[in-house]
């Protein structure tokens, strides 16, 4: 991005020095600090699936929480 991109950004009073490399994944950021922070993201591969991803780690989750809870009754019913 530049100059003129990251001023309509983050102000054009910022006195930050912004450095033009050409790395993939690389930006800055502000998360509400006012302190912007140089950041780089992860490489994602093309196609992947974001929400299926999600659907699995939250049925895992679920059943990791359900197991736990079988667990703990058969616990309780034993005494």
């Amino acid at each position: 991005m530049s100059e003129l991109g990251y001023g309509m950004l983050f102000g054009s009073d910022i006195k930050k020095k912004f450095f033009q490399k050409r790395i993939k994944g690389r930006g800055y950021c502000d998360i509400g600090t006012s302190v912007i922070s140089e950041f780089y993201t992860p490489l994602v591969p093309k196609g992947h699936d974001f929400l299926k991803a999600i659907g699995m780690l939250a049925s895992q989750r679920q059943d990791i929480s359900t197991t736990k809870k079988e667990e703990t009754q058969g616990k309780e019913d034993s005494k």
